[in-house]
């Protein structure tokens, strides 16, 4: 098991060699573009240095460069080595980089510049030390990466184990967002990142004439998988950003002659805030969008205005990105889709499977499922070789996934249910709304009531007039129970790297 034939490398290298001459990848930073063989020559090229060094399989290495093709190398220079990519934020401040260090043993690092400047501090605050190994690498390519000394650890002993007890090669180890809780250490096997990828390219039907652009942080399963490793093993072309930029979007979409992209409700929300292009590239198929649920409102806004489908699908870390995804000859609006390559019940408290239309706990396995986190004491998140998400939601008679939110999200008010996710998509159908979060906080008498945090668009005034307008217009639509008791105005809510507003970070603030 542990040497698949069909393994994840052999798949991208077989991919590298045909058409040698084909254009690959573009870094919007060099506006330059790379064959699949100048890809395959780099690739070779760091993975020979990286091995003289004295990095072998099974090895951790610590990633957090930025977007870019250097990214690109990096990956798959780790994947032909069979070491094992952490990759984390480039954007993470010297303290918690400092925490990262010395979380695991470390047999190479590769930094952005602003992480490189960084290291002299680190070396005297820690006592480990990095070795610069810059690499000339063919054709006009400089890389470096740096070997560690006197590291805290000598050796990364749960990895080891939970090594041991897993079937196929280890490829990549994230972190979860930690959005509902510490964040947990997820290991990926390289067949688990193929079967994903597939899984992908299958259900969105990408091929060799399919252009994307990434923007979505390289760090993050979902740019990995969906964007990066699904568009080259179907033999698409990849134009990669630092990050996404609302007043470019659009000009890059038509100069790139883009044909998909993989967005969040974020980048949507943004998109329906900035100036709406004259033309768009006539051959854009669709944009997906996932992270977090799209409000309905904003989805069927977005469609209208652009003419664009939006693709919503589901999918997470411990998935090793898509769990679900919309069909593209019929999404429906409102859910994350259909399950595609892995099994799906939705079950009660007791863990018993509940009928069409009912909600209960989103339940996964499948070929790229995980089996077990890293840390053995969150142990009791699968159950009989199911995956309990935390997630809520209901599955329609046609299969449709709809989601309401996390478990320990929805709210109870005296008894009865709400989702966060239903409140908010009514607040968000007023125009003058920017940013929404709904959460419970403690009642004496029900329980807990609805809270609605509220960002206006800008020049408008916060007041009680404009509260009530809000709780008004939500009564309107849905059931009075669920009109939030107290509506709040903040200038901005916290937020993930993708643009996932943290709603437990909303409910500690608030001090619920």
């Amino acid at each position: 098991m542990k040497n698949s034939i069909f393994s994840l490398n052999d798949s991208i290298s077989n991919l590298l060699q045909q058409k040698p001459n084909h254009n690959l990848v573009k870094d919007l930073g060099d506006e330059r573009w790379l064959t699949r063989g100048e890809v395959d020559q780099l690739v070779e090229q760091l993975t020979i240095l990286m091995a003289q060094s004295g990095v072998k399989q099974g090895d951790l290495i610590l990633i957090t460069l930025p977007n870019s093709v250097d990214y690109v190398i990096t990956l798959l220079a780790c994947f032909r080595l069979k070491a094992i990519a952490y990759t984390a934020n480039p954007t993470m401040p010297t303290s918690e980089l400092t925490k990262t260090i010395q979380k695991n043993h470390y047999a190479a690092a590769f930094f952005g510049n602003e992480h490189a400047g960084n290291l002299p501090r680190i070396e005297a605050e820690t006592g480990t030390f990095f070795s610069d190994n810059p690499c000339i690498l063919a054709p006009h390519k400089t890389m470096s990466f740096y070997r560690l000394s006197g590291q805290k650890h000598l050796a990364n002993d749960q990895l080891d184990t939970f090594n041991e007890r897993t079937d196929g090669q280890l490829a990549s180890l994230l972190y979860t967002s930690g959005t509902t809780g510490a964040p947990k250490a997820v290991a990926l096997t390289a067949p688990q990142l193929l079967s994903a990828a597939k899984d992908v390219a299958l259900s969105q039907h990408l091929s060799d004439e399919d252009r994307t652009l990434v923007m979505l942080p390289l760090f993050h399963i979902n740019a990995q998988v969906i964007s990066l490793l699904a568009t080259i093993i179907s033999g698409g072309q990849l134009v990669i950003t630092h990050k996404f930029s609302a007043h470019k979007f659009w000009q890059t979409i038509n100069d790139e002659q883009i044909t998909w992209v993989s967005a969040a409700p974020a980048i949507i929300a943004i998109l329906l805030r900035s100036p709406q292009p004259e033309t768009i590239f006539n051959k854009l198929r669709f944009i997906r969008c996932a992270s977090a649920p799209l409000p309905p409102s904003q989805e069927q806004l977005f469609e209208h205005l652009f003419s664009v489908p939006v693709i919503q699908g589901y999918g997470m870390t411990e998935a090793a990105s898509q769990i679900t995804v919309n069909p593209l000859s019929a999404p429906r609006q409102g859910s994350v889709g259909q399950v595609t390559n892995s099994e799906m019940k939705i079950v009660d408290d007791r863990h018993q499977p509940v009928s069409a239309n009912q909600i209960g706990q989103v339940t996964l396995r499948g070929s790229h499922i995980i089996h077990q986190y890293v840390d053995p004491q969150y142990q009791a998140d699968f159950i009989n070789g199911w995956f309990l998400t935390g997630d809520m939601g209901y599955v329609d008679t046609d299969g449709y996934l709809f989601l309401v939110g996390r478990k320990r999200e929805i709210i109870n008010r005296s008894g009865d249910k709400i989702s966060p996710l239903e409140v908010e998509d009514a607040i968000l159908s007023l125009g003058y709304i920017r940013d929404v979060a709904v959460v419970g906080q403690p009642d004496a008498i029900y329980g807990e009531q609805v809270v609605a945090v509220v960002v206006l668009q800008p020049n408008l005034v916060a007041g009680e007039v404009l509260a009530k307008d809000i709780q008004q217009h939500v009564q309107q639509q849905l059931s009075r129970f669920k009109v939030p008791s107290e509506i709040i105005f903040w200038r901005d809510l916290p937020t993930g790297a993708t643009g996932k507003i943290q709603r437990t970070k909303v409910k500690a603030l608030l001090g619920g």
